[in-house]
């Protein structure tokens, strides 16, 4: 792996990291220009964390010969350059190894002391006979009937005996679908579920659309292939909310594989160009959901490849269009454990990811946008802050400010043993305007960690046009001013141990 495009003094390359991989039989595992004197400072950030050598010459080295770390037969517990940062905002480059190496709870961890992986699950041993339609239960997924009563029968009826198979359509529900303890749910090229109607318009009482599990529960739960949607306006929808968590000895076992969350820009939504066009301000019938994905308290989740998308323009014809989603992903798992791989949110009014009063999460690979129209209106607005949700609040903003009241990319508050590799998390706009990004100040903050937190390990933090990366308790702690890339400004860590 080459990361030294742009030489010593333009590095290219923002970050990469390398978590439980392995290298065999090479002269070179990783060529760099990274040192305290490269410019950018920010570029170049590199993390081997738990990285097996075989037979390989040099682990880290540059391409006029200099070796930065020796290579061999042996293991990388955790390794990085780049600059880095703790809690109170005490910042430097370094270069070596980490010490103390970062704590990992086993609850994330298989048996070989790697996170824990799984793949979507195919069902090539599942016979035929084994699979049932949602339509053999009535449902039409014609986007206009209501298929909730045909679904609910069908969850009650297969779970835990047959694969629940929803072939291509849209699904209109019109009240809670109850996912089964034992249930095996697979689509067919992203059938979309669509919440309707009066019993989702109360946003000070929200209710799930697609409900896993109860809280409580302990068991297995799999879901693959589906994209859960809105049909006009639904402020009281939590679309996808997770109770159940995985039994003893079978980690991962409540997963969702290709899971995709898109409110408007799509034809069947309602919330398109032509009655929420953007610049035109706020109109109520251009609002969302109230939340995408919640990972109950009791809850447990296994997410791969999933977006959490609320439109910005629409899929057909790019028109862009101003819609009002109060939040992303929120995960309060009181003891996990959460795995996400390829997870992205964007564009949610108060927050994209929020971890709260939660433990053992491990997020590889994030990204994030904020709301193109924000701060027209400021966050929270079109919505109110709920406390019981553990919403942020911007009561510290100042009036009038264009660049404090905007969503947070990542808030963690008052969790332990949260783990980030790879973050992306963009502002391009300001009320559409591209003005700031010249000043890469096109927002006031991006990252949150609040109250007691402990054993917090965000590693390759890449923000755009945020003028703070990370703050602590509301103040600034991580400036991008100070770490400067090609085209993010990146540190290698933020450490809060």
């Amino acid at each position: 792996m080459d990361i030294s495009s742009g030489g010593e003094y333009g590095q290219k390359s923002s970050s990469l990291a390398l978590i439980d991989s392995e290298i065999s039989n090479t002269e070179h595992a990783v060529l760099t220009v990274s040192s305290p004197q490269a410019q950018p400072k920010g570029a170049g950030a590199l993390i081997l964390d738990n990285v097996r050598l075989t037979n390989v010459a040099h682990a880290v080295s540059k391409p006029n010969g200099q070796v930065v770390l020796e290579g061999g037969t042996k293991t990388i517990q955790s390794w990085g350059q780049g600059r880095f940062y703790n809690r109170q905002g005490q910042g430097q480059y370094h270069q070596g190894q980490l010490t103390p190496a970062p704590v990992k709870p086993a609850a994330l961890l298989d048996s070989n002391g790697k996170f824990v992986e799984r793949m979507k699950p195919m069902y090539t041993d599942v016979a035929m006979e084994d699979f049932v339609s949602v339509k053999s239960e009535g449902a039409k997924g014609d986007g206009r009937t209501d298929d909730t009563a045909a679904i609910a029968r069908a969850m009650s009826k297969w779970a835990g005996c047959k694969v629940i198979y929803f072939p291509a359509g849209d699904y209109v529900v019109t009240d809670t679908i109850e996912v089964p303890v034992g249930s095996r749910v697979l689509g067919e090229l992203w059938p979309t579920i669509l919440a309707k109607g009066a019993k989702f318009q109360d946003m000070n009482n929200p209710r799930p659309v697609l409900k896993v599990g109860n809280p409580g529960d302990t068991g297995v739960a799999e879901v693959s292939d589906l994209i859960l949607s809105t049909q006009g306006r639904v402020p009281g929808a939590i679309l996808l909310q997770v109770n159940v968590r995985e039994p003893e000895g079978q980690k991962a076992a409540v997963g969702f594989w290709d899971v995709h969350f898109r409110v408007g820009g799509a034809k069947g939504t309602d919330l398109q160009s032509g009655n929420c066009n953007r610049d035109q301000g706020f109109k109520e019938e251009c609002e969302g959901a109230f939340l995408m994905l919640h990972v109950a308290p009791t809850g447990s989740a296994y997410l791969e490849n999933m977006w959490a998308w609320l439109g910005d323009h629409d899929l057909d014809g790019w028109s862009q269009i101003s819609v009002y989603n109060g939040r992303g992903i929120y995960i309060e798992s009181k003891e996990g454990p959460v795995w996400g791989y390829g997870t992205a949110s964007e564009h949610n009014v108060l927050y994209q990811y929020n971890i709260a009063n939660a433990k053992n999460v491990m997020l590889g690979l994030i990204q994030t946008e904020t709301p193109y129209y924000q701060a027209n209106p400021p966050a929270p607005k079109p919505f109110t802050t709920l406390a019981k949700w553990n919403d942020p609040d911007y009561s510290h903003c100042p009036q009038g400010s264009v660049t404090c009241p905007m969503a947070w990319g990542l808030r963690i508050v008052n969790s332990e043993s949260v783990f980030v590799y790879g973050a992306g998390l963009y502002n391009f706009f300001q009320n559409y305007g591209q003005g700031c990004i010249a000043q890469e100040h096109c927002q006031d903050n991006m990252v949150s960690v609040e109250n007691s937190t402990k054993n917090i390990y965000l590693f390759n933090i890449n923000t755009k046009a945020s003028d703070n990366m990370v703050s602590v308790d509301g103040q600034s702690r991580v400036r991008q001013a100070d770490n400067r890339g090609d085209f993010c400004s990146t540190i290698a860590g933020f450490l809060d141990q």
